[in-house]
This record gives C-alpha cells, structure tokens and sequence, in this order.
C-alpha cells in the first residue's frame, strides 16, 4: 500500500522543495501534493525516477509538457503536481486548494 509518508519521503529524496500536502477526497483522488524542481531538467529526472520506482507496481500516468513547465502524476490515490518556480507562482495551485475552490 502506497502511504503519504512514503510519498513524501520519495519526493523529498528527489530534491523537490515546497512541498505542500493536501488531503481533500475529490473523486479518486484522495491526496494531493505539489512541489517545485529547481529546472525543466529535475523535473525530467523526477519523472523518470518515479517511473521506475512505481510503474507495474501501483497505478501511474504522467502528463507533462516541458514548454509549461508543469508536470501531473497520477499514482494510485495520489495526484502529484511538479512545478518551475516560475510556473508554480504563475498558476497559484496552491492558493486553489487551500481556499477550497476546486
């Protein structure tokens, strides 16, 4: 079973920072989390390493489009946002889900 600190702990060893945690049952999503990569290329890495780590495990897709910089994962009842600093700001995901609005 995939928990919310092992999630966590994988993000946090992965070198994304801000992480902020939601937890607001949404259809299937369960648990919401959204970090910030340091570059295109961290996200890039991030994905690749979460790839590897839990595909054929649990269930995951990914949607990323570089010239966004933002990237969505889907893993199991979690949903996985990783932003640009630039981009995270931009979006405000995080303004969204703390006043409820979604």
């Amino acid at each position: 079973m995939l928990t919310k600190d092992k999630i966590l702990n994988f993000i946090d060893n992965e070198k994304i920072v801000d992480i902020y945690f939601y937890e607001k049952p949404v259809n299937w999503i369960e648990f919401g989390i959204i970090g910030t990569a340091t570059s295109e290329r961290h996200i890039d890495a991030f994905l690749y390493k979460i790839s590897k780590e839990y595909k054929g495990v649990y269930s995951l897709s990914i949607d990323s489009d570089k010239k966004h910089g933002w990237s969505i994962i889907n893993l199991e009842n979690f949903v996985i946002h990783i932003f640009t600093e630039e981009k995270r700001e931009y979006y405000t995901l995080d303004e969204i889900w703390s006043k409820n609005a979604l």
